[in-house]
Order: structure tokens, then C-alpha cells, then sequence
């Protein structure tokens, strides 16, 4: 081999076989990326300064970063989807594989490549050198794929199967989450079908950058925020120098964006620490000085957040944002919710409730407060009946027991949290324990928890059916004297629309030859919607009487907290637009869960058909009202209505008496199903 041939071959070697220069994407779109005349307001050189608040971001995409997923749950002009083109640019000029680029359908995939793909490629030489121009043939140039040494990428939307399917991608940049179909052709959740074809690359990154669309639990970019670090920008007072959030100023806060009367141009921000008031030429110097701060730093999914608020100067201004919030708030009054829900989404980055059944904290407080309200683990004396709901977690159990009576007027008796393992046996033997406990009554005598209903949809539910089938079809109880038979249901939660509280049963005990078993375990659907919304009716009844719930006055607060966490609202589900009942993510519901159950319960045994003759003849076996009982029943130790999670506790077992004549010996309806 000649001279020329080895410095041919050794140029080669130099050339790709050197080092790959370490470098983050921020420094690469600091170096080569261009601003195109007809997609920016600002032409030129990017300038990650500019927006300081992606250099993190832009950073933590980098290829040496450990990170596998991304999520920016952000507001709009704040420079998202340009911080996702500076990442793509950077992996096919630094770090070249196959890339997939999802926008929500495809013909917004077409624009968003031609309007913003492809000027960013003509603009940056590093890029247009490795992307031959369209117009020549066989170019691997064309609207939905562009081709580069060592990799291509292909754009599509998420409506479309066969593109999601196309290829396995190592990077994948999925934007405007929120605007994907729930499934695609059938075949399932877009963003579970983009992210099933990076499996086998050891070294692949996933960005999911999205404004929030769709109501609280229903969000997938949320939902994916609340999932990982939960990282919010932080930026100091030019006046005291704390650092803090930049908030919307509501009516009840000191602190925030705020303006004079109707005047949007009178916009500034307050201080929450010095309540100095911020102008916004001061937002440079902020955005500068400011840092990312984790909620749950320890999560492997770096998830963003960011509002408007922090739009850069000259880009979107806080009069701007005012004044879209007051035209917002007008249409409200009128009626028109759509304006403020846009307005939340996009400017606050936050998701929005429709208007409608969402109770207050308060006013279950306030019931708990007031005069005669009785205590937890007393009986009131209108109630006749004790059903119980049963909530299965992975390590604990929580039980809800009510009391009922006529015309369904209610009360919570008791709210116990039983700590363990649902996989071993002596959780279920506490369970049993409690669930056989009686309860002192206010007319005298006691009362026995009479139907149970267990959740089965958690990961134990053949647990549970174990427990049913070795209860079924009813256990026989005797305590303190006392006989009666408490029937144990196993129950599963569907929210179909205009499914009843008490759904269909059907057997799940076969035998060897796939025959149903005779006796065995039946599973009982429960319409949750439905159970739900009796449930808030009742609770806005403030007269007691019919329909009525009464609150213990010891009640926690942790318990009128998840009776009210849930809101009725809009959602697409595969039949369409409905109203769902939704709860916010990282929120607790378990009594709201153990609500519903212990309707189930009390509707498994008929209650809700109960005559006012049948309720008579129920409340005249329980004992009248004694003589020394006209003074203030006797009250036991405090037991909270509900205890967290992290460190829960179990009360003893209810308080048992020496039987009564005029204790409930046999259930009026044992046998009626």
C-alpha cells in the first residue's frame, strides 16, 4: 500500500474512530443552533440565557445525563418545544440513532415539520450538511422522515398506529401529550405503544412535554409530573433576595401577581417574604438567579413545571396575562367556562375542574361541630342497621362502618385503619376481629355490623376471595350473648354510566372441568358513579332527617378531607365526553372508597327498599331510651376517624355488653338475597 493510501486510511481512522466530544445539549444549541426569520420573534443565534430556566432540562437530555425520561408539564411562549428541536438537533448532529418525534395528529405533524423541523435544519450548517436537501432524489428528505448518517427521524402522530409501530426508536420526543386519543385503531394508548418500541436500547431518552388539557386524574402529562422529582423554578426578590414561586395572586393571598382595579397595565408581582412589589423589568435578573428545587428529589423521572408567569421579558408580559384572565373571568359570569379553562391550562400550566359537585372540607367540619353531634363509635339514635366497606391496600386495611336508617338517613359510626399485610392471615383475622365487635348505641343496647362489603380490584384479590369463600354465605357471630349473621361480600368498582350502586353478581369459583361451583364466591359490581353521586347528594343535605349524614363530632380531619377530594368532571373515554367522578393525583380517597362499599352493603341487603312499617318494626328492637341515659352518654377514649398511612393504628375491638333482651338477635334480612 502507497503513501497516499495509508493517510487516506488514517484519516479515516482519525475520523471516526476519535472520542466523541462530551457536550449537553444546551451547549450545543449555544454553538449551532439558529433562530429561523419566520418561527422566531427573535432570529439569530439561540441563546439558552435568554431562557434560563431549559439549561437544566437541556441538560438533563444530554446523552451523558443518567436520565431516562423527561417530563415538562409547562405554559405557553416559554420556549418548550424549542428546547425539544435543540435535543433533536443535538442527536443528529452529536448522537445520531433512530429518533421518533409524536405530535398529536398527523397532519399537525406535517405542519409542525414543515414550519419548525425543517427551517431549523436549514438554518443550523452542522445540520444541513448531514440532511441533503428535499428537493433532490433520493434524498431522505421528506415531510415525516429525515435521514442522517448513523440514523433518521421519523415524524407521525399519535392517531396513527402504523407510524407509532413503524421502527424501534432510542429517542423519542412525544409533545402536546395531552391532545393524544386515549386509544389508537384499537390497539391501545399511543404514548404505551411509542415507548414500548425503545425497549431494547440500553441508552434511550424519552421527553414528554405537554399544557395541561384534560380534568385532574385524567391528565397524562400531570400525571407523569406528580410521578417523578416534581421540580419547580424558584427565583429571588430583587429586594430581600428569598427565593420563591412565582404565583398567581388570588383574592385570599398577600402575595403574587397583582393589578390595580380593572387596569391590566398596572400589573406586578409581591414579594411573599418582604411584600415589596417586583416590576417586571426585574424578571431578567430573576429568571438568572433562579434554581430548579425537587418536591420528591429521590424519583428516577425528571419531571418539570412551569407557568406563564416566567415567560421571558418581551416574550409575554404579565399585563397580557392579567388582561386574558379578566376577559376569562367575564365569560365565567356569563356562563362560559371555556375561556378560564384555556386560561388555566395554558398561562398556570395547571389542569381545570369543571364547575360542578366538589364538596368543602368545611362544611363537613362544621357538621361535626355541631350541637348534638354524636362521637365516634356511638350509634345514633335513628340508625338500625351497620354495614361496613372494606378498602384493601398493600399495607394495610381500611374499614368505614356506617350507620343506617330511615328514609337512608346515615352517619358515620367509625373509621379504622388496620395495619399489615394483606398477603398474611393474621391481617384477616384483626379484620375479623373488628368486624365482629358491637357498637353502644344511644337508645341503649348494642348494634352488630351486619353486611361487609371487600374490594377485590387492588393486587389481592384472590386474597379476598378466600376470605369470602371461607365466609359464604354468611358467618354466624355470637358475641356477648348475641347472635346474628353478618353476610361478607366481594365487590368490584365500575363506572359505567347509569349502572345502579348494587350491579350483577356473578360466580368465580370453577372447578377442574371449568364448572361453576355451587356455594362458591360471588362478584359483586358496584356502579360507582352512581354510589358517588348518592353520596354527594346526601352530604349537601345540611337538615337532618331523610337523607341526611351525620358526622361524629371527633371525626378527623383527614376523613372530611377524602370524602371531598373527588370532583365530578369532563372526560374523553373511549364512548365519548362524560362526567366522571376524579381524583387529583397523589391524593388519598380511601374513606370516599369505603363510603361507597358500605352503600353497596346496605344495598345487598335491601335497605334502600325498606317501607317505613320495616323500619319501625327494625327500631323497635333496639332498647328505648333508658332513664340513666337522659345525662350524657359515656364516652370512650378518642379514636381518630381515620389514621395515615405511614405509621397507622387499630383501636380495640368495639366495646361488647352483657346481651339485652332487646338486642337485634336475628337480621330481618338475612335471607333475602
Amino acid at each position: 500500500m502507497g503513501s497516499p493510501e495509508r493517510d487516506l486510511v488514517a484519516q479515516l481512522l482519525r475520523e471516526y474512530l476519535r472520542p466523541r466530544e462530551s457536550m449537553s445539549v444546551d451547549q450545543w444549541a449555544d454553538r449551532f443552533r439558529v433562530l429561523a426569520g419566520e418561527t422566531s420573534a427573535e432570529p439569530g443565534p439561540w441563546r439558552t440565557d435568554r431562557t434560563p430556566y431549559l439549561r437544566q432540562i437541556m441538560a438533563d437530555l444530554s446523552s451523558d445525563a443518567p436520565h431516562e425520561e423527561v417530563v415538562l408539564q409547562f405554559g405557553t411562549q416559554l420556549g418548550k418545544s424549542e428546547s425539544g428541536l435543540n435535543w433533536l438537533g443535538y442527536n443528529i448532529d452529536h448522537d445520531p440513532g433512530p429518533m421518533l418525534l409524536i405530535l398529536p395528529t398527523v397532519d399537525i405533524a406535517k405542519r409542525f415539520s414543515k414550519q419548525r423541523l425543517s427551517p431549523m435544519i436549514r438554518e443550523a450548517p452542522v445540520l444541513r450538511s448531514k440532511i441533503r436537501e428535499a428537493r433532490s432524489r433520493d434524498s431522505g428528505n421528506t415531510t415525516l422522515v429525515k435521514e442522517f448518517p448513523g440514523g433518521l427521524l421519523v415524524v407521525t402522530g399519535a392517531n396513527s398506529a402504523a407510524g407509532l409501530a413503524s421502527m424501534p426508536s432510542r429517542v423519542l420526543y412525544a409533545d402536546e401529550v395531552d391532545d393524544y386519543p386515549d386509544d389508537v385503531d384499537g390497539q391501545g394508548e399511543p404514548l404505551g405503544l411509542a415507548t414500548a418500541r425503545q425497549d431494547t436500547f440500553s441508552r434511550r431518552k424519552r421527553l414528554l412535554s405537554s399544557s395541561p388539557k384534560r380534568p385532574p386524574g385524567f391528565s397524562t402529562i400531570e400525571n407523569r409530573f406528580h410521578g417523578g422529582t416534581r421540580f419547580r423554578y424558584h427565583v429571588p426578590c430583587p429586594h430581600c433576595g428569598e427565593r420563591q414561586l412565582l404565583e398567581w395572586g388570588g383574592k385570599d393571598k398577600s402575595h403574587g401577581l397583582k393589578w390595580v382595579g380593572n387596569d391590566p397595565s398596572t400589573a406586578h408581582y409581591v414579594c411573599r417574604h418582604c411584600g415589596a412589589q417586583i416590576d417586571e423589568h426585574n424578571k431578567p435578573a430573576m429568571l438568572a438567579g433562579g434554581e430548579w428545587i425537587a418536591d420528591n428529589p429521590g424519583a428516577t423521572v425528571r419531571s418539570y413545571h412551569l407557568s406563564s408567569l416566567y415567560s421571558p421579558l418581551g416574550w409575554l408580559s404579565w399585563a397580557t396575562i392579567v388582561r386574558e384572565f379578566l376577559e376569562a373571568a367575564a365569560a365565567l359570569v356569563a356562563g362560559k367556562t371555556a375561556p378560564m379553562k384555556t386560561w388555566v391550562n395554558t398561562r398556570l400550566a395547571q389542569t381545570w375542574a369543571e364547575p360542578g359537585a366538589r364538596l368543602q372540607v368545611h362544611a363537613l367540619r362544621e357538621r361535626a361541630q355541631r350541637a348534638g353531634a354524636h362521637r365516634l363509635r356511638e350509634v345514633p339514635e335513628m340508625v338500625c342497621a351497620l354495614t361496613a366497606g372494606v378498602d384493601v391496600q398493600d399495607n394495610r386495611l381500611e374499614v368505614g362502618v356506617y350507620g343506617w336508617g330511615p328514609g337512608e338517613e346515615v352517619a358515620l359510626v367509625d373509621h379504622q385503619v388496620i395495619p399489615g399485610d394483606p398477603a398474611q392471615a393474621d391481617l384477616w383475622e384483626r379484620l375479623d376481629a373488628y368486624l365482629a365487635g358491637r357498637f353502644r348505641h344511644l337508645r341503649g343496647g348494642t348494634l352488630g355490623i351486619e353486611a361487609v362489603a371487600i374490594d377485590t380490584g387492588g393486587h389481592f384479590t384472590h386474597t379476598v376471595y378466600q376470605y369470602v369463600r371461607d365466609r359464604s354465605p354468611g358467618r354466624r357471630i355470637e358475641s356477648g350473648g348475641v347472635t346474628w349473621v353478618q353476610r361478607v361480600f366481594a365487590i368490584k368498582g365500575l363506572d359505567r354510566p347509569g349502572m345502579p350502586v348494587k350491579g350483577k353478581g356473578s360466580p368465580v369459583d370453577v372447578n377442574w372441568r371449568g364448572k361453576i361451583v355451587q356455594r362458591g364466591v360471588m362478584l359483586w359490581m358496584v356502579g360507582t358513579n352512581s354510589a358517588k353521586d348518592w353520596w354527594y347528594s346526601r352530604l349537601r343535605h345540611e337538615t337532618p332527617g331523610p337523607g341526611f349524614v351525620h358526622v361524629p363530632a371527633d371525626v378527623a380531619t383527614e376523613w372530611c378531607e377524602q370524602m371531598t377530594v373527588e370532583s365530578r368532571v369532563q372526560a374523553r373515554t373511549a364512548r365519548g365526553v362524560r362526567m366522571v367522578w376524579a381524583c387529583p393525583p397523589g391524593k388519598r380517597n380511601e374513606a370516599w372508597d369505603c363510603a361507597v362499599y358500605a352503600l353497596f352493603a346496605s344495598h345487598a341487603l335491601g335497605l334502600d327498599r325498606y317501607t317505613t312499617a320495616m323500619w319501625e318494626r327494625m327500631a323497635e328492637r333496639i332498647a328505648p331510651r333508658q332513664a340513666d341515659l337522659l345525662s350524657a352518654p359515656e364516652l370512650h377514649q378518642d379514636h381518630p376517624a381515620i389514621a395515615p398511612p405511614a405509621q397507622p393504628s387499630v383501636s380495640p375491638a368495639p366495646l361488647h355488653r352483657p346481651a339485652r333482651r332487646n338486642d337485634i338477635a336475628n337480621s330481618e334480612w338475612s335471607s333475602r338475597l
